[in-house]
């Protein structure tokens, strides 16, 4: 008796190895790096392009010291969500913090910006309810509105809300 199975898995193995080259090579081909960025990863290098409108750089502050620089991809590939969906640029205002960074801010001594899993962000021409609205429909967990100095912050946590 012949066993065909093993045929079949290997066919099977072939075709998902060469959708995955397909896709790598589309990503190299529209500037993305080397490496595909997979869900959850945590991306180091400031020069890093994450999505087709976000590079790491974005979310660094060289102001401060940067030894710990780290932005997590699930944060970006949710902000490209929403910027394809607004079609518009979305502005970081700000991304990874240090320490220092942080208690310089007023930020909570926990803040999702210490991990490179917060952003606040501005969209010209939307209000910052009109982006909360779209935060909280796309599934960001953290939604803050900070309507004073007319930004959001947004962040890959549990699901919660609050005006600042």
């Amino acid at each position: 008796m012949v066993l065909w199975w093993p045929l079949l898995l290997s066919s099977t193995i072939v075709a998902a190895i060469l959708v995955s080259i397909k896709q790598f090579k589309e990503n190299n081909e529209s500037g993305y790096t080397e490496e595909p960025i997979n869900e959850g990863t945590v991306v180091r290098n400031k020069n890093t392009q994450i999505t087709a409108n976000f590079n790491a750089s974005e979310f660094y502050n060289k102001n401060y010291d940067s030894t710990n620089f780290r932005v997590d991809a699930r944060l970006v590939k949710g902000l490209q969500v929403m910027r394809n969906t607004i079609d518009r640029p979305i502005k970081v205002i700000s991304g990874y913090r240090n320490p220092t960074q942080n208690k310089k801010v007023g930020g909570t001594p926990n803040s999702y910006h210490l991990f490179g899993m917060a952003a606040d962000i501005k969209v010209a021409g939307y209000s910052v309810d009109q982006m909360a609205a779209l935060a909280k429909k796309l599934g960001f967990g953290g939604v803050g509105k900070y309507r004073g100095q007319g930004f959001l912050h947004v962040d890959i946590g549990p699901r919660r809300e609050w005006v600042g």
